[in-house]
């Protein structure tokens, strides 16, 4: 394959090679398009284990990348929120109602409020 050859080409001249040299001449003489197409189907199914590898890991790091814009919102929203509180002299809860977060947030935010302390 290195001198241009396709797969099959390869595996077809090869096939060739080990029956004029009589190497496994008793198995390819009765089975060489079956030895050809467990040949050929092995490296696809290679291909295609490391293909959807590949695509697997990429669709991990994008939800890991996605976690971490979500964490970093979440960061810069408590700060925002605590130099709030502290300005204003309010709570947490109050803060959020100004900033009308949703009453379906608010815990998540008052959960990391409460492990920064």
């Amino acid at each position: 394959m290195s001198d241009g050859w396709s797969l099959e080409e390869a595996t077809d001249f090869s096939i060739q090679k080990c029956l004029r040299k009589e190497v496994l001449s008793d198995i390819l003489g009765k089975s060489a398009m079956e030895v050809r197409r467990m040949i050929l189907t092995e490296y696809d199914e290679i291909a295609a284990r490391e293909y959807l590898k590949k695509e697997s890991m990429e669709a991990g790091r994008e939800e890991g990348r996605e976690i971490g814009r979500e964490e970093g919102q979440d960061a810069t929203f408590v700060q925002n929120l605590k130099k709030m509180m502290k300005n204003l002299g309010i709570t947490a809860e109050e803060a959020m109602k100004f900033l009308e977060v949703p009453k379906e947030q608010r815990e998540k935010y008052l959960h990391i409020l409460e492990e920064q302390e």
